[in-house]
């Protein structure tokens, strides 16, 4: 079971480990070198991104961009054809009714 000590001073809470107080204070302090610890974190991510995923992620970007123009063309290509043959189809039919 964790301590609970009164003091004047400082608001006690209780620890995590046994035989251990911490207090407020200690818990903002701790808190604060979290904070600084993301961060550094956060700015260690962010230069491993500029600095090694960034142009690749940009060259992917404009390639799939790419590759999507491409496919819509493609398919506005195929849809004229489709069209093409239907109407053909359609007159074909036309003629051999009448």
């Amino acid at each position: 079971m964790p301590n609970i000590l009164n003091s004047k001073e400082k608001s006690p809470t209780i620890s995590a480990k046994r035989h251990e107080v911490l207090y407020r204070e200690d818990i903002k302090t701790a808190f604060g070198y979290s904070l600084v610890g993301i961060a550094a974190m956060l700015d260690a991510l962010t230069g491993f991104y500029e600095e090694q995923l960034k142009n690749t992620v940009e060259s992917k970007t404009t390639e799939f961009k790419q590759l999507i123009q491409e496919n819509i063309a493609f398919s506005q290509r195929t849809q004229q054809a489709l069209v093409a043959i239907a109407l053909g189809i359609f007159c074909l039919l036309l003629i051999a009714y009448f």
